[in-house]
């Protein structure tokens, strides 16, 4: 990952295939806040955008960039004050994915919410 001399910050991926614009924003966009919000607060340089580059991992590999769109740090904080909450409060929030399984110390909390109770033991 890097920041250009012209404000562009860059994240840097690879991937089987391409993601579509909405779901490469979806599942990107509060790590780039996050890295805007640091870049900024910690040097003098201001992020003027931010864009994925991924580079696909086909038989012709190629690179796919999405810009995303640049907003205020409003939601940002937000999310950030929410997490920090949750986190002094023991809250769980479950998040399934592949990497689901009875060795997470959260399984127990994870299997209830979802009403799965024993499914992944």
């Amino acid at each position: 990952d890097l920041v250009t001399a012209d404000g562009r910050l860059v994240d840097l991926k690879t991937s089987a295939r391409a993601p579509s614009g909405l779901q490469a924003v979806l599942q990107n966009q509060v790590q780039l806040d996050c890295y805007r919000f640091l870049v900024q607060e910690t040097s003098d340089m201001y992020v003027r955008t931010a864009e994925i580059r991924s580079l696909i991992r086909t038989k012709e590999p190629k690179v796919e960039v999405t810009e995303l769109p640049s907003r205020p740090f409003d939601a940002f904080i937000d999310l950030v004050r929410r997490y920090k909450r949750a986190v002094e409060e023991l809250e769980i929030y479950p998040r399934p994915g592949f990497l689901c399984s009875s060795s997470c110390p959260a399984i127990d909390a994870c299997e209830a919410y979802h009403g799965l109770i024993g499914v992944a033991s």
